[in-house]
This record gives structure tokens, C-alpha cells and sequence, in this order.
């Protein structure tokens, strides 16, 4: 790293995963004090094994040795996980002097703000950002202290400048200091942990840059191995040679390699390669190594250990204890003398326990793992293509797309925009989030958010659309009157037009007639005229109206069922309004209140039934207000008939003002047909089957058949029909998993409930009746065999055959082709459910939702649970191709590539 190029490394660790233990130096650990701190598997960073973990309402700490803080310059970088913020401002990482005092203090507020303190007596600099519970971030500090007067501090949050002080006033200063982390004032709800930690001597102020630490251990001989007294009769069974015995983690001091002789004996290790071992380092970049040994000899002598090749003196002691080295080199061990000691021709009995190197390296990678609105209730979590860098989230309908706030999780030094910063979406518009790599490489995704379909119906269908960008008179795509109207570059919304409407203005497009009904009749349901458009406020104090309408007409006579947001400056009102018995209907209270920004571009949305009685809607930038059962004078005989007066009105008293409009859009919405009623299945012969229903619904163009994979089987587009036939089938085979749904131009129903499974006559043969079970089968098991006089007696009633025949149906198996996640919902989710009630030691819930028979097609927290305990038992398979340890509750392509491959094996 270039960043790196001068600094001398002065204190690495990984978090525990060295040793499997947090210890101090005397007792074969890193830290020169430990009070309660451990490690913990519980949230690790990365593809780490361990983390440290500071528990709350303790004193839990860690501290370094002395020294490895230096006041003409130093830099401290580590990763912080937050479990639980505190429940008031404490400290959680100190600068602390050799005779014990604390010097610079980073705390957090109870909100999850960092501070800079002096001590914990006063705060130095203004408040940095908040951080947020369950993200891992990296912290770093880079410090200069002249005196208690003179002193630079720069503290990074995810290697952007977050705090900046310059000559604060200190109480000490830590020349010849040491690093405390921890619940450092023992704040009874505080719960952390730690990783990655780093240390250097750089005064230059600035960030290290992404570093990850990781531990290698020894895995073969090297060139020398001449402790030849085995200490202990076991070893990790890891490597080959002597190494097996110093390699052992948790680290164990009662097996190593021993010697005594009057010359000078070397004994050392080559280390795993790049990519062996708990990280593959393979194309990262090195930023430096330690070299550590636990020795002690019979009576206190000097030896050396080796660090790639280089012998430095050591004091060992009569007692186990740490030793290290840093390599100061960006080079990866080359093999044979990677680590290691000599006795130094001392005739003593040296004995070697455990032996190893600690890597600081930058991962170079720069990916966004995870891409979430955790704020919003349920989360919304984001679907990630690697392969095309683009992240994807649906908020359910209704959703503001105003200031959404992302939790981000990313491999690289930083991304912009940061994660927990607010950003404006809109609908099915990518924004682009760079990740910066610790090499200074760069990765775009492009992140778009998607409105969630109305519940209450399909959607919509537009008859007219335009976004002003093709070049034509504005008078083909509407008519307009007064005021000024013109098609322009001086503000558009996404393109390069837009419509710049001076008041008083109109702009109006008549479509044909949409629907003709006889009013004394009763009116008909189900058609929603729409209108579509999003326009720009330069001044919103000013009176104003925006209006959409739909036209009713009977002779020469003509009604207007319309909805407007109005704006009067004059009147002191702010509101909606509805016309009604030829006059405009003010609506206050729940009508009342959209506040329009100035100079900014708003969406508007107009909804009106058919039957004008029934539904009346207005959205402005995602907020709804709906008006129904509202009295209207449509003729009581005679036609009327419906067409779109797609008008756009821009009205106000005083003065020319100025409006624009952009994409604008006409058209309808309905709802979808009602799911139909499932029936018993028949065979039709050896390579069809008959999926029957009952049609409750008379507004379907047709029917469709999906199988367990969700792939159309076959469709209809008669109304009224009561089976769908599949064909093409093997004979003997049990189908199962089928469901019927009905269509119309504005969508599918939601798909019946699923049909029992059915197997094809018997090659060659009759009729084999249906095995009864969950759409998708039993997820492999075999069915049961029919006995003969049951077929026989089955067979007779339905087809009349007379012939005694048995067959066994092949086994109903159920695959999983689509990724599943919490929130979902479908029969995938219920087979879901069954197969980890299967499979795992215990089912989902003892009794109740989610328990074995009683399974759901939501995917909840309970299924997230035990899918994250089927990942970790086959983490072989599931976690380790992407380098994971722990689960994550997404079922994704390794895990549903095991769980079909469980399914096929049963």
C-alpha cells in the first residue's frame, strides 16, 4: 500500500484467530492486558473465524503493550461491530499513556455517535456520524502529539475523515503508549466486538487504508529442524513433519519440540501458502507480517527467533511466554525459514510450544455484499447479480422513495454514496454506488428501487404515453389553450424536455370512449380511469391549481368526475378537491396537508371509477388520499358514456407563473379475476392428465396451469371452462404441484390452492388414482403402492375397467429453482418449510405455524433461522465457496443446489 510505504508496523492481530484465545503476552496471547474480554464466533468480520467480544455491564477490555503507540505519529485501525449501543456516551477505544493514564478517548453517544473526548472529561471536536447497529465498520485514528497543547487528531469512519481536531487540550499524552479497546467504562448496555487490528508509526495523518489481519500457520518442515525431543504425545493433525505439534489452536503449551545441546540448534517452519488456511490471500495486497513463537527454556538464556529467515535476540524466560517479530516486509513468506528459533549455543533445554505469523494485508476486493432499508417495517432487503453489479429492492406500494436510508455492507475501503446516508429513488431509476478498494480500484453498481404492485389491484394499462423527447409540434400529443404552452430544454425531469405551462394554461388530450354503460341500469364495476404525471413547482406560495379529469356524457350534456390539488396563497389553504353537482368540493381534515417543496419535481396520480360513487383517488409524491361513496348527478336513464378528458389545468389569479410537466401518462387500472377452486384431478390416459376447477370469477379472458416450478403448463382463453389438460407426459409418473389461475388484460389471480398429486395410467395400461399431498409432493419420498383390490374397485368406478393391475408411481420431487428470502411468499417457501422439518434435529416450531403438518408459505424469521442452521451444517458445500463461516438465511444458488441435491438423495 502506498500509504503504508513509510510506516513501521508496530502491532498486529487478527481478533483471535491466531490463537483462539485473547490472552495476555505472559500467558500466550498478543495483549499485554485482558479483563473479561473473549473470543466470540457470534458475528465475525468477514471470513474470519473469531472476533473479540466486550460484553456490556463489564469492564471488558483489551490492552496492547507498551510502546506501540508513538506521539510523533501514530495510526490505529480496526473493524467495530455493534451489537447494542450504550445507554449513555461512553468510551469504547483509548490512547492511553505508559503510566496508565487515558489520553484521547473515541466514545459513543447512546444515539451511536462518535466523539473524540479528552479522557472522558471533555469532548474534543465536533460529533462525527452515527453508527448503527449490526454493520460491521472500520475505525481508524491518526494522531501527532508535540505536547498537551500541540496535537493533531484525524478519525476516520470507514476511511472517510469523520472527526478533525487540531491542538486540542490534552490531560496526558502517550508517548510510549498502548491501545485499550473494550467497554472501557463498563456501560451496563454497551455490547461490542473487535477485528482486523493494526498498528503503525505513519505521522502523515491520514488513513491506513482497508487493512485485514489474518493468521497463517506453520504446515511443514523447514530447513532446519533440529528439536528433536517431542514435548507431548499429540498435535492438531494439521501439516506434516514437526509442525502438527506447534500449530494447535486453541493455543496448548503441552506439545512442541525440545532441545538441549551445546551448540547452537535451529528449529523452523514453512507457512501455509497464500491460499491455504483461514483466508485465501491470493491477489491481495501485503502490507506486513509478524512472526510470534511461545518458548520458554530451563533456565533464563537468550535465543533468537527467525522471521524469514532473520534471527533476532530474545530473552526466554523459565515460563511459556509470547514472543514477536515484525517482518517489515510487503512480501509473502517464501517457504523454509517463514518462522521460527535457535537455541543461540546456549546449553539449556529450549522448548518450543507453538509457533506462527500475523498478516496485515488489503483485500483489494471492492463488492457490496448486502444492500438493505432496514428501517422500513417489514426490511426491505436487496437482491445482489454479482455478474452485472446491479442491486435490486421492491418497496411494498405506498412506499415514499424520499430520503431512504440504506445499511451497506461492502468488502472495499468505502463506498459512495455511504451507507446510512438518505437518498431519493425513483421507481425503476438505477443510481450508481461506487466501492473504492483499498488499492484505490473502483466498482459500480447500479441500485434500483421498485414500487411494489398496488394490492388492491393488478396495475396499470396505459393508452397514452409520452415524455416530451421526440421531436413533434406539442399540438400531436394534446390540445391546449390560453396562457403559454411550450416544449423546451430549460427543465426536464430525466430527459431532455419537458412542457413549460404559463399560467393561465390548459393542456388536454380526449381519448376514445373507454366504457359505455346504461346509468339506469345500476352502473357496472371495475374500471379505474388513470392519470399519470409528474410536474414542477418553481414558487409553491403561489395560488395555483393542477387538476386531472374524467369525462361522463349523455347527449350534449357533460360531467366531469375530477380531482385537484390546489394551492391558494390568497385564502391561507392547502388541499384537495373534488367536483361534484357542477362545482368544486373543498376537502378538509384527511384531504388537507401535501406540502409541495419549492423548485422541485412532484408526482401526481389521479384515480376515478367508472361508477363515479365508488372511487376517487389522489397521490402526490406517495402519499394517498382516497374519496369514496361520494354522491354524484349522473343521469338516473338513459347511456352514458366514459372516455379519459385527460386535462391538465395550470390556473392562479395573480400573474404569469410558471409550472412544468413531464411524463406524463393516461390510461386504466382494474382488478384482477378472481382464483379459482381447485379440483380432483383425473388421468386421462398414459401421457395426460386433467387438472379440473371451478371458475369464480366473470371477468377472466382465460386460465392457466403452472407446475411445482412455476412454468406455465398449459393456457385457454375461453371463458367459463372447467379443466385444463396436460399432456406429453410420462407414463407411470406421479405429477404433482399444479395450480390454475385466471387472467385478464390487467394481471393473473392469485393461484389456486394446489391440486393432489396425479400419476398417468400405467404404461400400457388403466387408470391409477391420485396420491394426495401438498403441491410439490412429498419432496422425494416415494408414494405409497396402491394394493390391487383397492385399484381394481377405483378403477371400475371411474373409467369402468374390469382388469386387476398394481404399478408404484415414481417419487413426486420437488426442486427449488429461485432464490428465497425473508418476507417472501409462495408454495416454494411452504415446501421450504417442510423440507427443513425434515431435515433438521428439530422442526421449525414445537406446535403451531411453521410446526411439521402444519407448515406456511411465509418466509419469517423462524424459517430464516432454521435455514441458517442448514447452512452451517453443510458449510462445506454452502458457506465455503463464498467464503462464508456463518449463515446468512438467503437460500441461494449453493443452497438450494444442496438441498435439491438432499431432496434427490432421500
Amino acid at each position: 500500500m502506498v500509504a503504508n510505504a513509510q510506516a513501521a508496523t508496530t502491532f498486529l492481530e487478527p481478533g483471535g484467530d491466531a490463537t483462539f484465545n485473547v490472552a495476555t503476552v505472559a500467558n500466550n496471547g498478543f495483549w499485554s492486558i485482558v479483563s473479561g474480554a473473549a473470543v466470540a464466533t457470534d458475528f465475525v468480520h468477514g471470513s474470519h473465524i473469531k472476533s473479540i467480544k466486550y460484553r456490556a455491564n463489564s469492564f471488558d477490555v483489551v490492552q496492547s503493550p507498551n510502546g506501540v503507540l508513538n506521539n510523533t505519529g501514530t495510526r490505529v485501525s480496526f473493524y467495530l461491530y455493534i451489537n447494542a449501543l450504550p445507554s449513555a456516551t461512553t468510551g469504547f477505544a483509548n490512547l492511553r499513556a505508559l503510566g496508565g493514564a487515558n489520553g484521547a478517548t473515541i466514545r459513543l453517544t447512546s444515539a451511536g455517535v462518535l466523539q473524540l473526548w479528552n479522557q472522558s472529561t471533555a469532548q474534543i471536536g465536533s460529533d462525527g456520524s452515527a453508527l448503527s447497529t449490526g454493520v460491521w465498520y472500520r475505525i481508524s485514528l491518526a494522531a501527532t502529539i508535540t505536547s498537551s497543547t500541540v496535537n493533531r487528531f484525524e478519525l476516520f469512519k470507514d476511511g472517510v475523515s469523520d472527526i478533525s481536531v487540531t491542538n486540542a487540550t490534552l490531560t496526558n499524552v502517550t508517548t510510549g503508549g498502548r491501545l485499550v479497546l473494550g467497554n472501557t467504562e463498563g456501560n451496563s448496555t454497551l455490547d461490542i466486538r473487535t477485528s482486523d487490528h493494526y498498528i503503525d508509526d505513519l505521522s502523515s495523518l491520514t488513513d491506513t487504508g482497508n487493512i485485514w489481519v489474518t493468521a497463517k500457520r506453520p504446515n511443514t518442515n523447514g530447513t532446519a529442524n533440529e528439536f528433536t525431543t517431542q514435548i507431548g504425545e499429540s498435535g492438531s493433525g494439521f501439516g506434516s513433519g514437526h509442525s502438527s505439534q506447534v500449530n494447535e489452536r486453541a493455543l496448548d503449551t503441552a506439545n512442541g519440540w525440545s532441545i538441549q545441546d551445546a551448540s547452537k540448534k535451529t528449529e523452523e517452519y514453512t507457512i501455509e501458502s497464500l491460499s491455504q488456511g483461514d483466508i485465501d490471500l491470493t491477489g491481495t495486497g501485503i502490507v506486513d507480517y509478524v512472526g510470534w513463537v511461545s518458548a520458554k527454556v530451563g533456565s533464563a538464556s537468550t535465543g533468537n527467533i527467525i522471521v524469514a529467515g532473520s534471527a533476532t535476540n530474545i530473552s526466554v524466560t523459565t515460563a511459556y511466554q509470547m514472543f514477536t517479530k515484525v517482518a517489515g516486509s510487503t512480501t509473502y513468506p517464501a517457504g523454509n525459514t517463514d518462522i521460527g528459533m535457535d537455541t543461540n549455543s546456549v546449553n539449556q533445554l529450549f522448548s518450543l510450544a507453538e509457533a506462527g505469523i500475523i498478516v496485515a494485508y488489503s483485500p483489494n476486493t471492492k463488492a457490496i455484499t448486502a444492500f438493505d432499508f432496514n428501517a422500513l417495517s417489514p426490511a426491505v432487503i436487496g437482491v445482489i447479480d454479482e455478474g452485472a453489479k446491479t442491486v435490486t429492492l421492491t418497496v411494498p406500494y405506498g412506499t415514499s422513495l424520499t430520503n431512504l436510508v440504506p445499511t451497506i455492507n461492502q468488502t472495499g475501503a468505502s463506498v459512495s454514496p455511504a451507507s446510512g446516508a438518505a437518498q431519493t429513488f425513483v421507481d425503476g431509476t438505477s443510481i450508481n454506488y461506487t466501492v473504492t478498494a483499498a488499492d484505490a480500484s473502483t466498482q459500480v453498481y447500479a441500485v434500483t428501487v421498485n414500487v411494489g404492485d398496488n394490492p388492491d389491484t393488478f396495475g396499470d394499462k396505459w393508452d397514452f404515453e409520452t415524455d416530451f423527447e421526440t421531436d413533434q409540434p406539442l399540438d400531436t400529443s394534446f390540445t391546449h389553450a390560453g396562457g403559454s404552452v411550450t416544449r423546451n430544454t430549460t427543465q426536464p425531469h430525466g430527459g431532455s424536455y419537458s412542457i413549460e405551462m404559463i399560467t393561465p394554461a390548459t393542456i388536454y388530450k380526449r381519448a376514445a370512449v373507454v366504457k359505455t354503460w346504461n346509468a339506469s341500469e345500476g352502473g357496472f364495476e371495475g374500471g379505474i380511469r388513470v392519470a399519470d404525471l409528474w410536474f414542477y413547482y418553481p414558487n409553491p406560495s403561489t395560488d395555483g391549481a393542477i387538476e386531472v379529469a374524467t369525462e361522463a356524457w349523455s347527449g350534449t350534456q357533460s360531467h366531469l368526475a375530477s380531482i385537484q390539488h390546489i394551492k391558494s396563497d390568497a385564502y391561507g389553504l392547502e388541499g384537495w378537491q373534488y367536483w361534484r353537482n357542477n362545482q368544486w368540493n373543498y376537502i378538509p381534515g384527511g384531504g388537507q396537508g401535501a406540502t409541495l417543496s419549492q423548485g422541485a419535481w412532484h408526482h401526481f396520480r389521479s384515480e376515478v371509477n367508472y361508477d363515479l360513487n365508488q372511487y376517487r383517488r389522489m397521490t402526490i409524491d406517495d402519499t394517498s388520499y382516497d374519496m369514496t361513496g361520494l354522491s354524484y348527478d349522473v343521469a338516473a336513464s338513459g347511456l352514458v358514456s366514459f372516455r379519459q378528458y385527460s386535462i391538465l389545468r395550470w390556473t392562479q389569479t395573480a400573474g404569469s407563473v410558471t409550472m412544468f410537466v413531464d411524463d406524463v401518462r393516461f390510461g386504466s387500472m382494474g382488478l384482477v379475476p378472481q382464483a379459482p377452486t381447485i379440483g380432483a384431478p383425473q388421468a386421462q390416459s398414459a401421457s395426460s392428465i386433467r387438472w379440473n376447477f371451478t371458475d369464480n370469477s366473470n371477468d377472466e379472458t382465460g386460465f392457466k396451469i403452472y407446475d411445482n416450478n412455476d412454468n406455465t403448463v398449459n393456457s385457454a382463453t375461453p371463458d367459463g371452462l372447467s379443466y385444463l389438460d396436460e399432456t406429453g407426459l410420462l407414463c407411470s409418473t406421479g405429477y404433482s404441484g399444479r395450480y390454475i389461475k385466471a387472467y385478464n388484460s390487467y394481471g393473473e389471480s392469485v393461484a389456486s390452492a394446489v391440486a393432489s398429486s396425479q400419476s398417468t395410467n400405467t404404461c400400457g395400461e388403466g387408470v391409477i388414482t391420485g396420491i394426495i399431498g401438498s403441491r410439490g409432493g412429498t419432496l422425494g419420498m416415494t408414494a405409497p403402492v396402491i394394493p390391487s383390490q383397492a385399484t381394481t374397485t377405483l378403477a371400475s368406478q371411474v373409467v369402468g375397467a374390469s382388469s386387476v393391475f398394481t404399478t408404484t408411481p415414481k417419487p413426486l420431487v420437488w426442486k427449488f429453482t429461485s432464490n428465497l428470502k425473508l418476507g417472501m411468499k409462495g408454495n416454494d417457501v411452504k415446501q421450504l418449510q417442510i423440507f427443513l422439518n425434515q431435515h433438521l434435529d428439530s422442526p421449525l416450531a414445537k406446535s403451531g405455524p411453521g410446526s411439521t403438518g402444519n407448515e406456511t408459505d411465509f418466509f419469517g424469521p423462524l424459517t430464516k433461522a432454521a435455514v441458517i442452521r442448514c447452512q452451517e451444517k453443510h458449510a462445506q458445500e454452502i458457506l465455503a465457496p463464498w467464503g462464508l463461516t456463518k449463515g446468512t438465511g438467503l437460500v441461494g444458488r449453493t443452497t438450494r443446489a444442496k438441498i435439491n441435491e438432499l431432496i434427490m438423495n432421500k
